[in-house]
């Protein structure tokens, strides 16, 4: 038999009306159904609404929101000056761009990515657990012989009267050389020559080169364990979230002369990141493993 959302949504009513608790209501769907059963944070979801005295189990209604000012007009029969005032003045609302996100969630990615925030608050006590001065993290990049600007990093003040500046759009140079970068907690380098590379915990994300069989077999020879990543994770990881960022917004609009001047300008830039940024890289970690649970997965606004 072919269940549709509804029937599901049913049983969860249910089972909150039994006061049966989310985890048990959805390991009683998944013992029936299997695969066709709804996810965990699905439950959580519905159990929360029916907390709020949601009454209907279909779907909600979406307004289409990206209707403009002329088919406002054309629907109201009132004029877009009338239309302006509504929508800013009376309902405060502001028409924004699409946000870029990394990817598309799946429930199940969703739910991996809350349940490794709460792994890592546990296993590492929010940040305050000495077990930190381990972790290695690393990832690599492209480094290009030219990178544009940013609009921000080219804006400049204008005066009234002055004609607001253009600029070329221009594309990177086909100049590129990959880098990796390596970075660590404060007591990392003080405590690793006694120890080496043993008992060290190892953090990257699931690219081809990390997971391949000759890496993992030299991690394995060498004692040192893997901090996994859940997929899909830019936010949750401190090279694509700081580091890359911050060096690359130091080189954006220079011209090397080759590929290797431009990586030795991304290694000059490196070194010179003041410790304070590095502090501030890992507490601002393990702060947004707890947003991304308030946010139940779902990537964050920056912080």
């Amino acid at each position: 038999m072919e269940l549709e959302r509804r029937d599901f949504r049913a049983m969860m009513f249910y089972d909150f009306m039994r006061k049966i608790s989310v985890e048990q209501s959805h390991d009683n769907l998944v013992e029936a159904f299997q695969d066709q059963a709804p996810s965990k944070r699905t439950v959580e979801r519905w159990y929360l609404d029916f907390r709020r005295e949601r009454t209907s189990l279909q779907d909600e209604a979406r307004e289409d929101s990206r209707i403009n000012y002329e088919q406002f007009a054309e629907t109201l029969k009132i004029g877009k000056a009338a239309i302006n005032t509504i929508l800013h003045d009376y309902l405060g609302v502001r028409r924004l761009a699409a946000r870029w996100i990394p990817h598309n969630l799946s429930e199940m990615q969703l739910e991996a990515r809350v349940e490794w925030c709460k792994f890592m608050l546990k296993k590492f006590k929010g940040g305050e657990s000495k077990r930190v001065y381990d972790i290695l993290t690393c990832d690599e990049t492209w480094i290009y012989q030219y990178d544009p600007e940013t609009k921000r990093q080219s804006s400049i003040w204008v005066f009234p009267g002055e004609d607001p500046p253009v600029k070329v759009r221009r594309a990177r140079s086909v100049g590129k050389k990959m880098v990796a970068a390596f970075s660590a907690f404060e007591a990392w380098s003080s405590r690793r020559p006694k120890t080496g590379i043993r008992g060290l915990l190892l953090h990257h994300d699931n690219a081809s080169s990390h997971t391949a069989a000759k890496t993992l077999d030299f991690l394995a020879e060498n004692s040192v364990q893997l901090v996994s990543h859940p997929p899909y994770s830019p936010d949750l990881a401190p090279c694509d979230f700081f580091l890359f960022p911050t060096i690359k917004e130091k080189t954006r609009g220079i011209r090397f002369e080759s590929p290797e001047e431009a990586r030795l300008a991304f290694e000059e830039a490196l070194w010179s990141l003041p410790e304070e940024k590095w502090h501030s890289c890992f507490d601002s970690w393990f702060h947004r493993m707890q947003l991304c649970i308030d946010c139940c997965g779902r990537y964050f606004e920056k912080l």
